[in-house]
């Protein structure tokens, strides 16, 4: 770029040229120039891109940031379009400015700090999720209550407390072995990065900042189903309060940890730590009644949904969240169903047995229309949570169809068993989805999926390291593909096909390069890309860093079985999802 100050284009004020010479009306810019904050005027093609955008003809731009028609420009600042006023930064030729007193500028309005309350709400939301996964230390605690009130008051408590293990020993025992797979995955996620680490260290300092006080609380209590109670807060108030110093260090490290793992944090690249206590010590202390917490949040009324396990009363998150969902689209109470009885139950004996009661559960689901039935081949939790609100699900908008699914042979193996927690390997999967043919079938460590016609075989090599891909439609060869770590956190990918094209790509930890050939012309091309051009400020602190190998096939094509009630054995899909995002992210 050139030197502004010894470029023979520009115009110093003072000591050179005003900020009107050279344009053809008084306050405008000379052609193919702008002014810049320093009070000079610069070629425009040496703008930085970051400028400010134009101000719209016959506007400006007041103190709450927003633009106005000049002829609402409120006195003494009013508009005299015929003295050379200076030029308000942004504007180029042809848009005046307002007429200001000699040597003083309009001040751009300073941005609103609002990515800091953003940032503060986001961290207490991840507190809220995270401290279920990671306090799970206390599983084998009992936490039960004698009544549904009981079982809600010790959630309050526990909150108020900040004392996590007791929080987590209120949660339902069905849910809580849930959380053990969760717990997995967070694990797994912590062994791939150590960025995992430093967040559960900031969001721990961002709950020990908060002080929240639940005062003089009252519960109702609305039956919901059998061992299903709904617990609302009739009355009562909170307080919550921060140590606005110790939360913005943490808020501000929530924001250095977004950067560290690569996220491009939108809006925040100006904030300081002391733009955050300002917003913090705007924000702190809140104090509500809890119906008026309530109604600031959208809702009706707040409760906790409780269910009864093993005589005693729990929390459930899952019926919580349904229920506020259920209500929340006009549902009738008194459509909604009872769990499912224990001697109703279809569990196995075996993990590996566990989807063949899957299948018979589902077949007489789809045959029914009555997703109870599904209901009894699942772990309590998700057997509840189907059971309940089943009978309703058609007033939600979703169903289950005969034709939509049907099952094949189905063949797992035992991959693994934690505790009562049990990944199965699928040797053989057949499925008729909606008309085509579907089909997962391994013989050791290469498996073949069929969809309708086309075919596709993966197989798994160097002891890891590397995935072979192979296409076939109709039976013909379409092409080949090969995906592989050589060496700890880089990634390389090629591919060819049989008319003619191919490609690879490279990462090497900083940048990804792909190169490919023109079907038409025949000319390789290539194209590089790096972390800033994907808004990404470092890729070589995502979880791909630590990698030496590729994800394991025989974890990602598999299925979950949980040991419920009685010690039988259950498909969970619950954890089934959560298993492949261990398998993928360790």
């Amino acid at each position: 770029m050139t030197d502004p100050t010894n470029s023979p284009n520009s115009f110093n004020n003072p000591g050179g040229l005003p900020p009107n010479a050279g344009g053809p009306n008084p306050g405008e810019a000379p052609p193919g120039h702008y002014l810049a904050s320093d009070g000079r005027y610069y070629p425009t093609a040496d703008m930085p891109a970051a400028a400010a955008p134009p101000v719209p003809p016959g506007q400006y731009l007041a103190s709450d940031g927003k633009y106005y028609p000049v002829a609402d420009l409120p006195t003494p600042n009013a508009p005299n379009l015929g003295a050379a006023g200076p030029v308000q930064p942004g504007l180029t030729g042809g848009q005046f400015a307002p007429a200001m007193p000699p040597g003083q500028w309009i001040e751009p309005p300073k941005k609103k700090r609002k990515a800091a309350v953003v940032g503060v709400a986001a961290g207490l939301a991840a507190v809220l999720a995270v401290g279920g996964v990671w306090a799970v230390v206390a599983l084998s605690k009992k936490g039960g209550a004698s009544s549904p009130e009981d079982a809600a008051q010790a959630v309050f408590t526990s909150l108020a407390a900040k004392d996590f293990d007791k929080l987590t020993a209120t949660i339902a025992p069905s849910e809580r072995n849930l959380a053990v797979v969760a717990m997995d995955v967070a694990n797994g996620l912590q062994d791939s990065t150590d960025l995992a680490e430093e967040w559960s260290a900031t969001t721990d300092k961002l709950w020990q900042s908060l002080s929240i006080e639940f005062t003089d609380l009252e519960f109702s209590t609305d039956d919901l189903a059998e061992g299903v109670v709904a617990a609302t807060v009739e009355k009562g108030s909170v307080t919550i309060d921060a140590n606005i110093e110790e939360m913005a260090d943490a808020v501000a490290d929530l924001y250095d940890y977004g950067q560290s793992a690569g996220a491009y944090a939108y809006g925040m690249g100006d904030v300081s730590k002391s733009d955050i206590e300002d917003e913090l010590d705007a924000l702190f202390p809140i104090s509500k009644d809890i119906d008026d917490l309530a109604k600031a949040a959208g809702l009706d009324e707040l409760y906790i949904v409780t269910v009864q396990e093993g005589g005693d009363w729990y929390a459930s998150v899952s019926m919580t969240i349904a229920q506020y969902a259920f209500d929340s689209l006009g549902g009738d109470r008194s459509d909604l169903g009872d769990p499912i009885p224990e001697n109703e139950m279809m569990g196995a004996d075996k993990p590996e047995d566990a989807m063949a009661n899957f299948v018979k559960a589902y077949e007489a689901a789809a045959d029914s229309g009555d997703l109870r039935e599904l209901a009894k081949a699942l772990p309590v939790a998700e057997s509840r949570l189907l059971a309940v609100y089943g009978p309703v699900i058609d007033e939600l908008g979703g169903s289950l169809t005969e034709d939509a699914i049907s099952f094949g042979d189905v063949s797992l193996s035992e991959n693994s068993v934690i505790g009562g927690h049990s990944r199965l390997t699928i040797d053989l999967l057949e499925l008729d989805l909606m008309g085509d043919d579907f089909e997962i079938a391994r013989e050791g460590d290469t498996w073949t999926i069929i969809i309708d016609y086309a075919e596709l075989t993966i197989s798994q090599e160097d002891d890891g390291a590397t995935w072979r891909l192979e296409v076939e439609e109709d039976g013909e060869a379409v092409g080949e593909a090969e995906l592989s770590i050589p060496q700890k956190g880089t990634l390389e990918g090629s591919f060819t096909s049989n008319d003619g094209g191919d490609g690879w790509f490279e990462f090497d930890g900083e940048c990804i390069e792909v190169g490919w050939t023109e079907f038409y012309t025949g000319q390789e091309e290539t194209e590089k890309t790096c972390g800033d051009d994907l808004g990404l400020t470092n890729l070589s602190s995502l979880p791909l860093a630590e990698w030496t190998k590729l994800p394991d096939l025989k974890g990602i094509l598999a299925l979950s079985a949980v040991q419920g009630a009685g010690g039988k054995w259950y498909i969970s899909p619950t954890a089934s999802l959560m298993d492949l995002v261990s398998v993928v992210g360790s």
